[in-house]
């Protein structure tokens, strides 16, 4: 009668100790928890973090036959870029630009060379997750750049000699984006890259004497951080009192 007493009130402890482990929240796995909804529209801005000046090798060239040294990045001035981004199930568009400028003086002579370009991007999202996103995409864009040298060696300003040159055209580009993503609740941060290829070039000069081709066709790449955000979702009719 003992014998059967103790086994008995063992196999009832068994069952309590699983019962309790299974009711106890903390023997639960972390991959049970409720995970953050994967976006799918959103909207938001971007920083480029990168910048390219299309016939930089056309622009140091015209630079040194007039007698100054290209124009770089070290010299006094600068840029900035930045854009419109959007999702819509598995569409991306991306609107943007950017534009730079610098400057250099001395005695003899004053050069400066800046120039900008805006561009729109289209792209079917083919692998998503709440970290990732890789689309390839289509888009097109405009350019257009200036440089002026101006000779300060002579006392009159009225008779003081000026070069200058320009160039403009629109383009046409394939590519590829990829995005890596922080979800933040309703909105994330956004980390791309964008690679690509200009396949048409069309020039815009007006006056052939004083620009040239920019030649923009070729491979190019950008960089873009920023912000998206999901819309709030709409609140439904009130019920009448």
């Amino acid at each position: 009668m003992q014998l059967r007493s103790f086994f008995s009130r063992k196999g009832r402890s068994d069952v309590a100790d699983v019962v309790t482990r299974t009711q106890d929240p903390s023997t639960t796995r972390s991959s049970d928890a409720p995970q953050p909804p994967i976006l799918r529209r959103t909207a938001g801005g971007f920083s480029t973090i990168n910048r390219a000046l299309p016939g930089r090798a056309d622009w140091d060239s015209w630079f040194a036959h007039h007698g100054v040294d290209p124009l770089t990045d070290e010299d006094p001035g600068g840029g900035g870029g930045g854009g419109f981004m959007m999702q819509r199930g598995r569409f991306v568009a991306n609107i943007g630009g950017s534009g730079q400028g610098y400057r250099r003086e001395s005695a003899e002579k004053e050069a400066t060379l800046g120039g900008g370009l805006g561009y729109i991007d289209a792209g079917y999202i083919v692998l998503r997750n709440r970290h990732l996103r890789i689309f390839p995409l289509i888009g097109s864009g405009g350019l257009g750049s200036g440089a002026s040298i101006i000779d300060r060696s002579s006392l009159d300003d009225a008779h003081r000699e000026e070069e200058s040159i320009g160039t403009a055209a629109a383009e046409f580009h394939i590519g590829l984006g990829i995005d890596f993503m922080l979800p933040m609740g309703r909105r994330r941060l956004v980390l791309g890259v964008r690679l690509g290829y200009r396949l048409v070039n069309l020039e815009l000069n007006r006056d052939p004497a004083r620009s040239f081709d920019p030649n923009a066709n070729g491979f190019f790449w950008r960089s873009i951080i920023g912000f998206e955000a999901a819309p709030r979702p709409s609140k439904g009719p009130k019920s009448p009192n």
